[in-house]
């Protein structure tokens, strides 16, 4: 599975109330702190289960920052430039589009850099975005929901990823 597949089947899954109605800051804010946090939760992940479900938890909330600007990259960035923290940097980026209420071409183009260097620092593998899409559909049979949300079930989750 490529990006520019994952995209729409992991956006069938960005809740209604917060996500795309006319503040796409709200989701990049979103996408930007949930990045983070999926980052530190990869760092620790307790076995390759887990790490899987986490890479692919953060490629999703790449994918949230991406639809936020409408951006589906293709081909590779990195050569051998190194970024000590990127995610720091979306960060800084969703603080002033929400702080200023738009988000300026210059750093439209820097959101665009640092999510693709992270997704391919990630080395985001097929097998990692169809798990998570496998994930989400048993968390989401539907669709987004908050009760679905709110009462996960992470047993069936994770049989989900690793089912054929």
């Amino acid at each position: 599975m490529k990006f520019n597949e994952y995209l729409p089947l992991a956006m069938r899954t960005n809740s209604p109330e917060t996500g795309h109605h006319g503040q796409e800051s709200l989701d990049f804010m979103h996408g930007a702190a949930g990045l983070v946090t999926e980052l530190l939760e990869l760092e620790e992940a307790e076995d390759e289960l887990n790490a899987m479900e986490e890479a692919g938890d953060c490629a999703w909330f790449i994918a949230l920052m991406c639809n936020a600007i409408d951006y589906d990259f293709t081909g590779r960035i990195i050569g051998k430039s190194i970024l000590t923290h990127p995610e720091i940097g979306l960060l800084d980026i969703a603080k002033r589009w929400f702080a200023y209420g738009k988000l300026s071409d210059n750093h439209k183009s820097e959101a665009k850099f640092l999510l693709q260097y992270i997704y391919e620092k990630l080395n985001m593998q097929s097998e990692i975005l169809e798990a998570n899409i496998k994930k989400l559909k048993a968390r989401y049979p539907n669709k987004f929901s908050q009760d679905d949300a709110l009462n996960r079930d992470k047993g069936a989750e994770y049989a989900a990823m690793v089912k054929e």
